[in-house]
């Protein structure tokens, strides 16, 4: 069901440059390059993006543990830690969206590996 639904939405995309083409009198290759160098630049810019949130998520652990000793005694559980740990992101506008019990796992790990 899948590659038929990949197919349909490749045959439109087609079909719709074809149109543009015909339109606006365009050749079909450069305006095929025009939008994948402009996906590529777009893509680049939501890494870089995600980048900057994940760095904004691991400056902030960092500063939970390392300056705010009630963080940790106050959360005995892993769960515990990580919904006190996205409330805190939430009340400071950082987007929680990819944060869950393993991320912020994987998150203690490389911080206690930096300790040692």
């Amino acid at each position: 069901m899948r590659d038929k639904i990949t197919e349909l939405f490749e045959l439109q995309l087609y079909r719709s440059l074809k149109t543009i083409e015909k339109k606006n009198n365009l050749k079909y290759n450069d305006l095929f390059n025009y939008i994948n160098n402009n996906l590529i630049e777009l893509k680049s810019i939501q890494l870089e993006n995600e980048k900057d949130i994940s760095i904004l998520i691991s400056d902030k652990l960092n500063y939970l543990i390392n300056e705010v000793p009630d963080f940790t005694i106050r959360n005995k559980t892993l769960t515990s830690m990580t919904d006190c740990f996205i409330k805190i992101c939430k009340k400071d506008n950082i987007d929680t969206s990819t944060i869950n019990e393993d991320s912020f796992n994987s998150m203690l790990i490389t911080w206690i590996e930096n300790q040692i």
